[in-house]
């Protein structure tokens, strides 16, 4: 249950007489500082207490924090009903401005920390923020402020220039500022539907719009080299639908291979399509999934037939509800240079990530090998997904005491099938989801038929049943997760 507080006194929650809560959601996404909106009645005896700007709001979750910041805006309705809009603590570091001065080769954390004491010495007492996680990767930055900036454009500024991501954490009753690398792309598991998905649409990013691109690498590098002598790269989903926009591509390399990954990378960022869809909590209620166990930056397997979906999205935004079961998560619409605004009021803005593509994860090659479909991202991460299949699996015996099992992975070709198109450098994760047209099963390992090393294969899974039956078109889906590379500093 969720309960809120004003300045450390109750101000909500939900079913308590004289603490009424009408409506609220906490909303969070890629590359924003969270916020939130309440919505209290007239019967509630804190309604009107809460101070614009002043006011210090807490929101929790039996019992442990989940959100904290003050009251941007407010206004009442007819029927007495008061909303507030609550930015997150991330704000108040535009309370206070911080004197022109220049760092050089100064260590992330030693800056942010100089500049949260600062901002420290000068807030209210209630809006204390300590430095939090620190990316131990990001370099040292040079940068030089030539008049009176805000700690907060100070801060971001600091994570531009040494491509990390600004997030605002809450623990031990406090507020920590982390400055990490980037969002990791963890598997956070499946989401199938055939109709409960509330909406799907194609969006356009709008700005540097491209579908085709001309690169060229240092010493006159031409792309007729490396692309079966074509002088241009196109991305062929975004021409059928934007036409031909051409654009010019510079890279400072003279390595055919980095200049073809350079110009993919280009496209796969700006050519524009973005698709997403919105899924509710009662939506994956029905498929036993809590919506709690989804973070902003997440990666899901999406598949929905009637959408024409079956690929790895983003956790782009998260809505949750404070009262009833109105949470909501988009999965999409991500922005690819992972910016967004970090307040609502008054028009007053910021990015948590670096401009561009610096301070996001972007996919530089892709491709498919054997069954397998993968990606690698530029921060060292790495994933792919394959459908492993039979047209029938006699269950027949009981081969487990009194279990049935089976399984079509010691076949030659599954074996040499299921080799990874390349190595990773630490243990993947797996995940392994089994489907058939007809007779139930689950799944088991089945060493027996495993080959190679976790790093070079996927592993062999033997179908389970409690009775014997012939399965008809048996089916696991693997998706694997894992790093090919150390991490980019």
């Amino acid at each position: 249950m969720y309960a809120g507080y004003v300045d450390g006194r109750l101000l909500f929650a939900a079913g308590m007489p004289r603490y009424e809560i009408v409506d609220g959601t906490i909303s969070e996404a890629v590359g924003s500082a969270s916020a939130a909106t309440i919505k209290l009645p007239p019967s509630n005896v804190m309604r009107d207490v809460p101070v614009k700007r002043a006011s210090v709001i807490s929101i929790r979750k039996n019992g442990a924090e989940v959100f904290r910041g003050s009251v941007v805006d407010t206004t009442t309705d007819l029927r007495g009903m008061r909303t507030y809009s609550i930015d997150s603590a991330m704000m108040w570091l535009a309370d206070i401005c911080k004197p022109p001065h220049t760092i050089n080769a100064m260590a992330v954390s030693t800056y942010l920390g100089a500049l949260v004491t600062q901002y420290n010495a000068g807030c209210l007492a209630g809006k204390q923020v300590k430095l939090g996680v620190v990316g131990a990767s990001l370099p040292s930055i040079t940068l030089a402020a030539s008049e009176y900036k805000s700690m907060l454009d100070l801060a971001k500024e600091a994570a531009s220039v040494s491509g990390g991501e600004l997030r605002i954490r809450y623990a031990d009753g406090a507020v920590y500022l982390d400055c990490l690398a980037s969002y990791a792309p963890r598997c956070s598991g499946r989401v199938e539907s055939h109709k409960i998905l509330l909406g799907r649409a194609d969006e356009f990013e709008g700005a540097a719009l491209g579908a085709r691109v001309y690169p060229g690498g240092r010493g006159g590098l031409p792309s007729e080299d490396i692309n079966g002598g074509r002088v241009y790269f196109a991305s062929a989903g975004a021409g059928g639908i934007l036409g031909r926009i051409d654009g010019p591509l510079r890279a400072d390399t003279d390595d055919a291979s980095v200049l073809k990954a350079t110009a993919a990378s280009y496209l796969a960022q700006h050519s524009g399509l973005s698709r997403g869809i919105q899924v509710t909590a009662a939506d994956l209620s029905a498929q036993d999934i809590m919506i709690e166990s989804f973070a902003i930056g997440d990666s899901v397997r999406v598949v929905s037939p009637p959408h024409g979906i079956d690929t790895i999205m983003q956790v782009s935004k998260l809505d949750t509800s404070l009262v009833g079961s109105k949470s909501s998560m988009t999965i999409g619409w991500g922005k690819k240079s992972l910016t967004g605004s970090v307040s609502s009021s008054g028009g007053r803005s910021a990015s948590t990530s670096s401009g561009g593509s610096s301070g996001a994860d972007t996919i530089i090659d892709q491709g498919t090998t054997g069954k397998w479909a993968w990606r690698k991202w530029a921060s060292g991460i790495a994933e792919m997904w394959a459908n492993f299949d039979s047209d029938s699996l006699s269950m027949t015996a009981q081969t487990w005491g009194p279990l049935y099992t089976a399984s079509w992975m010691g076949l030659a070709a599954n074996k040499k099938a299921r080799e990874y198109p390349f190595a990773f450098i630490e243990n993947p994760v797996v995940s392994a989801t089994p489907t058939v047209t007809s007779g139930n099963i689950w799944l088991a390992t089945n060493t027996e038929n495993d080959i190679g090393t976790r790093l070079t294969h996927a592993p062999a899974y033997q179908c389970v049943r409690a009775n014997d039956a012939i399965v008809k078109a048996p089916q696991i889906s693997y998706y694997v997760v894992g790093r090919y590379k150390e991490a980019t500093t």
